[in-house]
């Protein structure tokens, strides 16, 4: 933004957007993404309760698969076969199939799970857990968490380096970023 203002960079023409197309999902969509090999796009309607897959080239509900809470953000594995949401109210990150519809795995974690990022190795799970100001990280083949660690309030943003060496969490409301040493046990190494 500085260098913007200083104009240093030029400024970019506002893009025209145009709707194309509208459709309808259960009740309070918090968040969608695309699975990675195109195939779903995948809404956690945190009111409704539900996980909602939706075929993108039609844009027809294929499945909504009851969670019993409130999902909030989600990530993939295998291409994009299984999602592992993260359930507001429970302490729980959900697995599921998402090509049969199924929850395979509840996985216990902090309070108020939000964020879900996997290494791009997809070894690894780490979940920002708003109100325990914490960390939880997760084996991704057996599904049980290794280890949960503590960063402060507010954990948001997980991004991995491309050779899964590193984690940085970003800390909401602040100008701090925690790294973890990934391939050395999860330690924080700086912020």
């Amino acid at each position: 933004a500085c260098a913007l203002a200083l104009g240093l960079i030029p400024p970019v023409p506002a893009a025209s957007l145009r709707q194309v197309a509208k459709f309808t999902v259960p009740a309070g969509p918090k968040s969608l993404r695309f699975t990675p090999d195109g195939r779903y796009v995948v809404v956690n309607c945190l009111y409704g309760h539900l996980v909602t897959v939706i075929d993108p080239a039609t844009r027809a509900i294929l499945r909504k698969i009851p969670v019993g809470d409130e999902p909030v953000e989600c990530a993939f594995q295998q291409g994009g076969r299984l999602a592992w949401v993260s359930l507001y109210n429970k302490r729980t990150v959900l697995v599921i199939d998402l090509d049969q519809g199924k929850i395979l795995s509840r996985v216990p974690v902090g309070a108020v799970p939000k964020v879900v990022e996997l290494s791009p190795d997809q070894r690894w799970v780490y979940v920002a857990n708003w109100n325990s100001g914490s960390v939880t990280i997760i084996d991704a083949a057996t599904r049980k968490p290794v280890k949960e660690v503590a960063v402060g309030r507010i954990p948001r943003g997980i991004w991995f380096t491309p050779d899964s060496r590193y984690a940085f969490v970003a800390i909401m409301g602040g100008s701090t970023l925690i790294k973890f040493d990934v391939a050395g046990g999860h330690k924080r190494v700086g912020s």
